[in-house]
């Protein structure tokens, strides 16, 4: 017994000694730890946002913009929507949530993640706003004696309304009251159901939940928390299935088109905050690639954009637009051609942005042809600039392109299919190319496309989602990049309370080899002449070489998408015109998109014109024999006496060129002419695909006897005057300059009249078939 109390006795000490120590070690861990009072508000939080000449262009200190809204004017139903998604025993615990924490423990353990919190709406205001971004169990310590004395000083309520006026609702909207007038534009107290739950539901990430990004997530989210708040009997199941019916937001009537870059730079914010599981508290400072005077001159260029200007009898608001350019440099010094954005570094960044309708994701149009399928088909080697493809009416498994205008021009090269946008062409290659293989290059060009939403209407942009021109432009880089790919961005650094927490130089140094270096050059050089003779040659005009291609996504009722989309070596923009809505515009690629297009880049042009486009060592300019090309449609390299009227050039990868090359100047050939015979005049008809420049000897035999007819240039059908009642053969031979080709033996001519065929030799008693003589 006294064994056992002795152990019993260690135990209890060893328990109290660690207990002393571990409430030491709190007490001194925490010691720095003072709750602030001035900290639970706003009035120190600031955000700025500078350009890539570190001037700010914005800063917006969150406290001066008064939008403290008291909670006892919220509605119960939208306060217990946050209660019910965030903290559902906030009015029973003590500002730590222990049976939560637990199971949050067993469930992270068990799927060995951390995919599920158990922070209280307590803890979630100390965190926002008292600590800063490390992890470590210092900060977790403080965050538990702050939360202890928060709850300790005030009343729950009190504490609500703090946390409902500081968290970040997404879009720059800081603050209960900043949100409702954001996504509904009314006041909290005005609030419905539905729109608190949505507005709960965005809480936790509002980058993933915003209706504006994510409608769908959205919705899903809002559905959650109405879930939530039935099965705390809030609501009914009633009012649960009447606020699910409830559209969402489309658009805010806040975002202005002046705003366009600081949205995209605001929603860049929240999705690296996401990634790093960035706190945006206190002062934030965004430093940006936004060339001011550049945004001014595209917030110009479409400000004017009318029915007017587009021809059009409509009587509606103007269309709506967006314009977006990225500058590209390449960083010479490194093998690959590596792309430095502005300011000499390795990032791909945004210059300007402009729209009226935020960043909305549409069909990509014809814009798609060349990232879809033709660049992924010459790296395929499924073809080359000089590829002849046939233009036909065509049918693949019940699917019937047409060309604009149902026009269809026989064989074409690959490099006028792209240049005129023919849409036929470019499905046939994109079925040779495969759809598994297009999505391939796609994912890697930061275009994901759904296998579900990926057919043969991919070709001509005939993608349900749709893509951002952001990234359109991200990925058409890839080729005055060499065929490198880096994710374009608006941002460049970020720091909070003067601490750097985000640098993309080192975040997004990562590239992706898409294309190779002959790849990129040769889509290049193809939408040189895009920009020259074909869709977009309203820019042909611009003193400086440009690549170029253009889109129109329409149908029998009209035309819904216009692109124009250009690069030189050292920018890349594109043009959009149309309705966010969806409803027809009269504008296609190559009439308004191309002239802003063409305004910007002349604009550009003012601070200096860019380097002319180079060709790598792996790509050649190889002469191509033209006569096998335009007959035959066969690709075979040119002789190499072949005079020039008889070559076309076109560009190809080295390790790619034709495997035949034409001998039909250095020995030349020619098949057997037709010869004819009729009242005493031998006839021999020349075919009309060999060259004019070949001279030909024709030879005469009679009684063994050979002499020359005729010895020169060429002629169509070449005569022989001739005797009655012999025999002649005549012989044909071409020559280019002093080189003979092959001679020619042509049949045997008979003028004797009344002489019968020499009867034919009769098979032998054995080989006779006697039931058929």
């Amino acid at each position: 017994m006294k064994t056992f109390r002795k152990v019993l006795s260690v135990i209890f000490l060893s328990v109290a000694a660690l207990l002393i120590l571990a409430g030491t070690s709190f007490a001194a861990i925490t010691k720095n730890a003072v709750l602030d009072e001035n900290k639970l508000t706003l009035s120190s939080d600031e955000i700025a946002v500078f350009d890539n000449a570190d001037e700010a262009v914005k800063t917006m200190a969150l406290g001066d913009k008064k939008l403290f809204f008291p909670v006892e004017k919220i509605p119960q139903k939208v306060k217990f929507a946050f209660i019910d998604a965030e903290d559902k025993h906030f009015y029973a615990h003590g500002g730590m949530d222990y049976l939560r924490m637990a199971r949050a423990a067993f469930n992270n353990l068990h799927a060995r993640s951390f995919k599920e919190g158990a922070s209280t709406i307590s803890q979630q205001l100390i965190k926002n706003t008292h600590l800063t971004q490390e992890k470590t169990i210092k900060r977790k310590l403080m965050e538990l004696k702050l939360t202890g004395e928060l709850e300790r000083r005030y009343t729950k309520d009190e504490i609500l309304e703090k946390y409902l006026n500081s968290i970040y609702f997404g879009h720059n909207c800081f603050g209960i009251k900043s949100a409702a007038e954001f996504y509904f534009s009314k006041s909290p107290d005005r609030l419905s159901l539905a729109e608190g739950a949505m507005l709960a539901g965005i809480v936790k990430s509002p980058n993933n939940y915003s209706p504006f990004k994510n409608a769908e997530k959205c919705r899903a989210r809002r559905s959650a928390t109405l879930a939530a708040m039935l099965k705390q009997k809030h609501i009914t199941a009633q009012e649960k299935a009447a606020a699910e019916n409830v559209a969402l937001p489309a658009k805010s009537a806040q975002i202005a088109a002046d705003d366009s870059y600081l949205a995209r730079c605001y929603d860049e914010l929240e999705c690296i905050a996401d990634e790093k599981s960035l706190l945006l508290k206190g002062k934030i400072s965004i430093y940006t690639y936004l060339d001011s005077a550049l945004q001014q001159t595209l917030s110009s260029l479409l400000s004017d954009v009318s029915a007017a200007s587009l021809n059009c009898n409509d009587s509606r608001d103007k269309p709506d637009s967006a314009m977006s350019i990225s500058e590209v440099k390449r960083n010479q010094t490194e093998k690959s051609d590596a792309i430095a954005a502005v300011l000499n570094n390795s990032s791909c960044g945004f210059s300007a942005y402009f729209s009226t309708c935020g960043n909305i994701a549409r069909s990509p149009a014809s814009l798609f042809k060349p990232l879809c399928v033709y660049a992924p088909a010459f790296e395929e080697k499924l073809l080359c600039p000089a590829t002849p493809v046939l233009d036909e009416p065509t049918c693949i498994n019940g699917y019937q392109p047409k060309n604009y205008g149902d026009k269809y021009y026989g064989y074409v090269s690959a490099r006028e299919c792209i240049a005129g946008s023919l849409n036929v062409p470019a499905v046939k290659t994109l079925n040779a190319l495969t759809l598994e293989k297009s999505r391939a290059y796609l994912s890697r060009l930061g275009l994901p496309a759904d296998e579900n939403d990926f057919s043969l209407a991919a070709a001509l942009g005939g993608v349900k989602k749709g893509y951002t021109l952001p990234q359109l432009i991200a990925a058409y880089s890839v080729f005055p990049r060499g065929g490198t790919y880096r994710s374009a961005c608006f941002i460049r650094k970020i720091a909070i309370d003067g601490q750097c927490v985000y640098d993309a130089e080192a975040e997004r140094a990562k590239e992706t080899r898409v294309f190779s270096e002959s790849t990129a050059a040769l889509i290049t050089d193809v939408l040189k002449t895009c920009a020259k003779e074909g869709t977009a040659k309203k820019l042909r005009a611009l003193p400086y070489e440009i690549a170029a291609k253009t889109g129109t996504n329409g149908d029998k009722n009209g035309n819904y998408d216009a692109y124009a989309l250009a690069y030189t070596t050292s920018d890349t923009a594109a043009v959009w015109l149309g309705n966010a809505d969806r409803t027809p515009v009269a504008a296609v690629g190559g009439g308004a998109p191309c002239n802003k297009l063409f305004a910007l880049f002349s604009a550009l042009n003012e601070r200096g014109a860019p380097k002319p486009f180079t060709l790598p060592h792996s790509v050649v300019k190889t002469a191509l024999d033209k006569t096998d090309y335009e007959r035959e449609r066969r690709l075979t390299l040119a002789d190499d006496l072949a005079p020039e009227k008889y070559k076309i050039y076109e560009l190809f990868d080295k390790t790619a060129l034709p495997a035949v090359k034409s001998t039909r100047f250095s020995h030349p050939e020619i098949a057997e002419p037709k010869i004819e015979y009729s009242k005493g005049r031998v006839s021999i008809i020349l075919p009309d695909k060999y060259p004019d420049c070949y001279e030909y000897l024709l030879e005469r035999e009679e009684d063994g006897k050979k002499r020359t007819i005729y010895r020169g240039k060429r002629k169509d059908i070449f005569t022989d005057d001739v005797e009655t009642g012999k025999n002649y053969e005549y012989f044909l031979t071409p020559y280019f300059k002093d080189r003979a080709g092959d001679t020619v033996a042509l049949p045997c001519v008979s003028t004797k009249t009344g002489e019968s065929p020499a009867p034919e030799e009769q098979p032998g008693i054995v080989d006779r078939d006697w039931w058929n003589y």
